[in-house]
């Protein structure tokens, strides 16, 4: 990551850890993540996962073989938090938001 950092321009970052979790030796900055997140954002599969404010989907359970209704809500507070009232659908709170990865730790 160290090295493809360096290819995208991200001449202040420095990455100790695989995980992206919480590392005292993990170093960047805004502008950095900015050129990193703009790249990331050009793969089709990444762009929908960060831009997706709700996912329904159901599993078989192996035991007894009923489906189990699973829902996931993004952590990303300024992506589809509000329901339109003309549309129903979901919509950021910041206009032109496409998503992305805010953290939570």
């Amino acid at each position: 990551m160290n090295c493809y950092a360096k290819e995208l321009g991200m001449k202040d970052s420095y990455f100790d850890s695989p995980h992206g979790l919480m590392n005292r030796f993990n170093l960047s900055t805004v502008a950095d993540m900015a050129k990193l997140t703009y790249v990331c954002m050009k793969i089709p599969m990444f762009k929908k996962v960060v831009g997706t404010c709700r996912m329904d989907t159901r599993a078989k359970e192996s035991a007894n073989k009923v489906k189990t209704r699973y829902r996931w809500t993004t952590t990303n507070k300024i992506l589809g938090t509000r329901m339109c009232q003309d549309t129903g659908k979901w919509v950021a709170r910041c206009e032109g938001v496409k998503g992305c990865k805010t953290g939570i730790t």
